[in-house]
């Protein structure tokens, strides 16, 4: 909780803010879910802000996540060697909400050294381990879809991993990409 004070002083420039912005503070870290960056990203944007205009900014956000906190974000992940960066595009992609031993194992059996990979991606802050489950932010599984999207936007046959159905789907009914007849 200290640590949660620290970022939203910082965040919020220590500026006392209205009575209705300060109830919208809960609001705020639960679309952050404590992430500090995102703290820290949203808290720089609506520190000027009156709170009908927080009100306006946090519902667009929980419809279009900032840019800015995506860019900050995706940093943080080409930062990650190839392993590491794997390991995370697998657990956002497969892995959320599975238990730790399990997608360890997987990872393991994939050659993606996960003792030492999801230790660093976890001090990257971009997972959390909970009851021996594993938990990501939902900016980071919106980022996931950037990254495996890249250039090919609306192209799954590009897509280095497919998650949904529909597009799986897709891809095998075009008979596309590097799946044998």
């Amino acid at each position: 909780m200290m640590l949660l004070n620290f970022y939203l002083r910082k965040a919020f420039k220590g500026e006392e803010q209205s009575s209705n912005c300060v109830e919208l503070i809960p609001e705020i870290l639960e679309y952050a879910r404590n992430l500090p960056l995102a703290i820290k990203v949203v808290g720089s944007f609506l520190c000027t802000r009156d709170a009908t205009q927080w009100r306006d900014a946090l519902d667009r956000l929980k419809n279009n996540p900032d840019s800015k906190i995506m860019d900050l974000l995706q940093m943080s992940v080409e930062g990650l060697q190839h392993e590491e960066k794997e390991i995370f595009l697998r657990i956002a992609c497969f892995f959320k909400g599975e238990r730790e031993d399990y997608v360890k194992r997987i990872l393991d059996a994939c050659g993606l050294y996960p003792q030492i990979g999801t230790q660093r991606v976890i001090e990257k802050s971009l997972i959390t381990i909970k009851n021996q489950e594993i938990h990501m932010h939902d900016m980071l599984q919106e980022l996931r879809k950037k990254i495996v999207r890249h250039n090919f936007l609306e192209d799954p046959v590009s897509w280095s991993r497919l998650w949904r159905y529909k597009d799986f789907y897709r891809v095998l009914k075009t008979k596309k990409g590097n799946m044998p007849d």
